[in-house]
């Protein structure tokens, strides 16, 4: 009978240690939404109201997002990256999922959702019967707690990024808890009674978008204000002045159809002397139309080039991911990343670069530093397309000099730096190397 005891109980060991080693995740590892919203609001005083947080913010999350039936390592950018830190934090590595259209008491604290028409991405610190509390980061371009939003507003959610165990039921949630009545906003007036105030103070609130593509074609300035801040004696006094589509400017290219940073000025005439113009600028960031999904691994070094000015997209619309890139396209973006440096020699041996075409000194830059030689004596071929193998050994060389061999090295030294992570690609001087990969792989190495 002992012996019969001991075999069960080695039997069960042995299947509890197979199921784990399959991925089966037990409750013991699986947080309560309770501790999960203690290990989310512990990070406040690391990440305080107010903080500053934009797109320039972002954040690689520890665990694979499974995203529209693919496995990502997900890369957020401001509020997408704000959320994975919290999310990090309560569940470490363990792996998220993108659902759509979840029943409102399906949804667990902790859970991502994706609002706004699919601009701003924010995480649920608790859940009542009619609203959420959410926290969310670039929230006028800061990190913001507490906001709520009803649950017909949760409905409308574009999707949801959870990590809570497929399965897993969520608990009943209370009724709302009665909250006192807020002091009342100052109400903007177009005729406000100013006799006897001084003005003391004007402060800007940015609007609430800030991200765009380039298909857009007007600004939204919904909860962009200036606010102005009046004295009289002990008595204060603030006037709103909303901004509306013909309160602000668009400088540089925006809404006309350029990717990249645009700053926007904004303008409000002084409400007590409409002579005085007060002016704020800020920035929005538009996406090409290709590149707008920011979990995929070539986002953030496609903006980066963008900004760097490594390349400025196949048109002012397109960034092309998907397009090859030529000889000449390659040292350029080389020569771009590395600071656009002079050409120590003008000796240029190639019959087929002039010095009108805009890779002529990154040609004779490349060649004189040994990056690549022509294809022949006489040519160096800008238009024929480039392989993987290509592009890492340009890259390899830019870094390293006495380099031996044509790619196995530079091959090596990718493969060593994880280089080509996420890809899909091998070192091959069959394959060809698509824009969003050379720039990701310049991203890595240079960023």
């Amino acid at each position: 009978m002992k012996k019969q005891f001991t075999r069960r109980v080695l039997a069960l060991l042995l299947l509890l240690a197979l199921l784990g080693s399959f991925g089966f995740a037990f409750a013991a590892n699986v947080p309560t939404e309770q501790e999960a919203y203690q290990t989310m609001i512990a990070l406040k005083s690391q990440y305080p109201e107010g903080m500053h947080w934009t797109n320039d913010n972002s954040y690689t999350s520890r665990g694979l997002m499974n995203l529209d039936g693919h496995d990502y390592t997900y890369t957020g950018r401001g509020c997408v990256g704000f959320a994975l830190i919290l999310s990090d934090a309560v569940f470490g590595d363990t792996p998220g999922r993108k659902l759509y259209n979840v029943p409102y008491e399906d949804l667990r604290v902790s859970d991502i959702l994706r609002i706004n028409g699919d601009t701003h991405s924010v995480i649920i610190l608790e859940i009542y019967s009619d609203h959420v509390v959410i926290a969310e980061g670039n929230y006028n371009s800061s990190i913001h707690w507490g906001r709520t939003l009803t649950k017909e507003q949760v409905m409308a959610a574009d999707y949801v990024l959870t990590r809570w165990p497929s399965g897993s039921t969520a608990p009943e949630r209370p009724d709302p808890t009665p909250t006192p009545t807020p002091e009342p906003t100052p109400t903007p007036s177009t005729d406000p009674d100013l006799d006897g105030y001084t003005l003391e103070d004007v402060t800007f609130v940015i609007p609430t978008k800030t991200d765009y593509t380039v298909s857009d074609t007007t600004i939204d300035t919904g909860g962009g204000e200036f606010r102005f801040t009046y004295t009289k004696g002990t008595s204060s006094m603030v006037v709103g002045c909303p901004l509306w589509d013909d309160m602000v400017e668009p400088l540089d290219a925006f809404p006309t159809g350029k990717a990249g940073i645009v700053t926007i000025k904004a303008y409000c005439d002084q409400p007590d002397d409409p002579e005085t113009v007060w002016t704020a600028t800020y920035n929005i960031f538009v996406e090409f139309t290709d590149v707008t999904d920011d979990y995929l691994y070539y986002y953030d070094p496609v903006y980066w080039a963008l900004d760097t000015g490594v390349t400025t997209g196949m048109t002012p619309q397109l960034f092309g991911p998907d397009s090859t890139v030529t000889r000449g396209q390659a040292v350029t973006f080389l020569w771009r990343a590395m600071g656009e440096p002079e050409p120590q020699s003008g000796r240029n041996p190639f019959a087929d670069v002039k010095s009108s075409d805009y890779y002529y000194k990154a040609v004779l830059w490349a060649v004189e530093n040994n990056i690549t030689v022509g294809t022949s004596t006489t040519t160096f071929s800008p238009d024929q397309t480039c392989s993987s193998a290509h592009i890492i050994t340009f890259l390899y060389r830019t870094l390293y000099e006495d380099v031996d061999g044509w790619y196995q090295e530079a091959a090596e030294w990718a493969d060593y730096n994880d280089l080509l992570e996420d890809t899909g690609l091998s070192v091959r001087p069959d394959e060809m190397c698509p824009r969003r990969d050379v720039v990701t792989f310049l991203f890595r190495v240079l960023y």
